[in-house]
């Protein structure tokens, strides 16, 4: 299962960490400011392909039942067969368009927990499992643009975790440009393990991003197989 899943963990995490700033490499990658209103059962994922899909399904079940998620993909059969893959799912929400998961049509259900910081019921927390550089341009720059436009003053910041395998300079740009316009905190993810990794939930995460994230990821991680090597950069 994922490590980004359990509410209060993260609640409680997330609120601990300082208003500070790690620096790798020259890119400042600010961390979530103290007391964030972020909620991490609000999570958007987008590629629902051999890999993302079953990455969805173990966000979705046992101890994460929790999450909601906001799940979406460019091509539209393949969006088809998550709609018939999740059709009996009470917190999986399949949606049309990018812009579906910053204003979402119809909000996910909320599992009877109305523990929710924001009046936004978009994601807060993004996933990607793409498959190529111009697919994470296409996708991380519809959301950029959307998150400028936003009215939404809520959440103050993001978190956008990238897991495609995709060249370092895509991951350090995406990530320059959500740190300086605010819109949001950028760590890349690429995974091994492969398709059966994605369905068993043994996928290794190797995170590249700031290390105040670590505690915060292991201790999500007890109920979890998945395993986590912190890179010390972006990229």
């Amino acid at each position: 299962r994922s490590k980004f899943s359990t509410t209060t963990a993260w609640k409680q995490q997330l609120r601990r960490l300082p208003q500070t700033t790690c620096r790798r490499r020259g890119l400042a990658v600010s961390s979530v400011p103290a007391r964030s209103t972020i909620s991490p059962t609000q999570i958007g994922f987008c590629g629902l392909g051999n890999m993302g899909l079953p990455m969805v399904q173990n966000l979705a079940k046992g101890n994460n039942a929790a999450n909601r998620i906001l799940a979406y993909d460019v091509v539209p059969e393949t969006r088809r067969r998550a709609q018939e893959a999740f059709q009996d799912s009470d917190n999986v929400t399949i949606v049309e368009s990018l812009s579906d998961l910053v204003h979402p049509k119809h909000p996910p259900p909320t599992n009877g927990n109305n523990d929710n910081d924001s009046d936004d019921n978009g994601a807060h927390v993004v996933i990607t499992m793409l498959p190529s550089d111009a697919a994470v341009d296409t996708v991380l720059g519809k959301l950029h643009q959307e998150w400028l436009a936003s009215s939404m003053q809520l959440p103050s910041r993001r978190i956008v975790i990238d897991c495609s395998t995709v060249s370092p300079s895509t991951s350090q740009k995406w990530s320059k440009t959500f740190q300086e316009s605010g819109t949001a905190t950028l760590f890349d993810a690429p995974v091994s393990g492969g398709v059966k990794g994605a369905t068993e939930g043994t996928l290794t995460f190797m995170l590249g991003g700031c290390s105040l994230l670590q505690d915060t990821i292991e201790s999500n991680n007890n109920n979890n197989k998945n395993n986590t090597q912190l890179q010390t950069a972006i990229g």
